[in-house]
């Protein structure tokens, strides 16, 4: 199975809330079912720790999405293209 992930809240220099709770999630499922294949979409280049299990695909999807107009955008059109 291919399963998307949504990793804009894994950030190298501030990962609390959610973007912890997105990081621990899926290092146990990706370590744990190797059977599937986890596409990890970015916002931004990303932390190569992040990368942490031969199951994962990283992709990034542009543009960054750190302002409320470009999250909007970024949901609506940019994840829904890929």
């Amino acid at each position: 199975m291919k399963i998307a992930v949504n990793t804009r809240f894994l950030l190298s220099n501030y990962l609390e809330g959610y973007g912890y709770f997105v990081f621990e999630v899926f290092k146990y499922l990706t370590n744990n079912y190797p059977e599937h294949q986890f596409i990890f979409i970015f916002d931004r280049p990303f932390d190569k720790r992040f990368v942490f299990s031969s199951n994962i695909t990283p992709v990034i999807v542009g543009p960054p999405a750190r302002h409320p107009l470009l999250w909007k955008y970024w949901y609506d059109i940019k994840f829904l293209q890929y």
